[in-house]
């Protein structure tokens, strides 16, 4: 099968999407398909290139169009490059904010029509819109009803056979537009590496590592967190530490580092390193947190990095109550804090297995096309 991707950036390390994009679109190519990707909005470049990509050893023919040109050069150029690939498949990997810098991007159907023509269309929904939480103010409603319609036109005009995401939450969105939508989870974009030495026992709660890998977003109650984990610690003898590793911002890093020091837990700043690094400090800890609100955390590629090393996760993240949904499933491995509740979490001894390897996700893509 021939199936050609479209997202925004190919910016290695520097485009979450892109990174994923580029790892699936590998992956199919180890199974024996066909792929090539376009990145028709790239910011990180001037000129355009045409060249290939490697991932995981593979080359991957790509075609990256700068974000300053001209929208019908880029479309000319998207245009020419499909037609010489030939796709059965075109996948359009979609993040609103990608497409626009306000997350506007109106007339992206009409535009984005004349490049899948005649070719069966899939499109990966990696965010939606904005003002979908009870906590959202009246500019981000507006914001969002505005996306909302937005995405609604374009998906009128693209006629997707398939639409997939990989959260729970916008699949309930989406289905009430109402569109037919598959679930494909987030695979890990670090693999866990079997050589590196794992801690000798995680149910050791005597010792419990913490580890907070990638983004910290702002708003979270981590003063409250920090003394929870300390009187946790103290009531049962337990020694706590926490370990950051990734590339955290630096002013909510110096937050969270002063606010668990204050409470007498070691910190440890590891800052952005080698996938092996990571994997190696994953695998040494007892539990990972994350700050990207609990309803949204299938969405976290960090997340999907921590559950992939088997580790359980909290997230410790601003007030964020998903509007109109009432019956939202989330992994059981993923927890909620709210205050109280860190020792039901630390004492809780249950483990799960992460089971969305990317072969396995690319399988259910696959299936998805063949179904048609």
């Amino acid at each position: 099968m021939k199936i050609l991707f479209i997202c925004t950036s190919l910016e290695p390390g520097r485009d979450g999407v892109g990174d994923y994009t580029r790892r699936l679109a590998g992956e199919l190519v180890r199974q024996g398909h066909l792929s090539a990707i376009i990145a028709i909005n790239d910011k990180n470049i001037s000129e355009k290139i045409d060249g290939t990509q490697q991932i995981d050893n593979t080359d991957l023919p790509v075609l990256r169009l700068p974000s300053k040109w001209d929208l019908k050069d880029k479309i000319n150029y998207a245009k020419k490059y499909i037609s010489e690939f030939d796709p059965e498949w075109i996948s359009l990997q979609f993040v609103v904010f990608g497409f626009d810098p306000k997350g506007l991007p109106f007339g992206l159907g009409k535009k984005l029509k004349v490049l899948v023509k005649g070719r069966n269309v899939h499109v990966m929904f990696h965010e939606l819109w904005l003002g979908m939480e009870k906590e959202a103010d009246a500019k981000y409603l507006l914001w969002g009803m505005v996306q909302r319609q937005l995405i609604k036109s374009m998906l009128a005009k693209l006629k997707p056979k398939v639409i997939t995401t990989h959260t729970h939450l916008y699949e309930h969105h989406l289905k009430k537009l109402p569109y037919k939508v598959i679930f494909l989870p987030l695979f890990s974009n670090i693999a866990r590496i079997e050589n590196t030495a794992a801690p000798a026992d995680r149910a050791n709660r005597k010792t419990i590592k913490l580890v907070l890998f990638g983004v910290i977003h702002v708003g979270c109650p981590v003063a409250d967190f920090a003394k929870e984990l300390a009187a946790y610690g103290q009531k049962n003898n337990v020694s706590i530490s926490l370990t950051f590793i990734g590339g955290a911002n630096a002013a909510q890093l110096e937050i969270w580092a002063a606010e668990f020091k204050n409470q007498g837990i070691k910190v440890t700043l590891l800052g952005k390193q080698s996938p092996e690094t990571v994997s190696e400090t994953l695998n040494n800890s007892n539990f990972g947190i994350s700050t990207t609100a609990y309803a949204l955390a299938e969405k976290s590629s960090s997340v999907s990095v921590m559950r992939e090393h088997g580790l359980k996760i909290i997230s410790v993240s601003r007030p964020w109550t998903p509007k109109n949904v009432n019956d939202l499933q989330l992994p059981p491995d993923i927890f909620e804090y709210q205050t109280g509740n860190v020792e039901t979490f630390l004492s809780d001894p249950s483990h799960f297995e992460f089971n969305h390897s990317i072969t396995k996700v690319s399988h259910t893509l696959i299936d998805s096309f063949l179904t048609i």
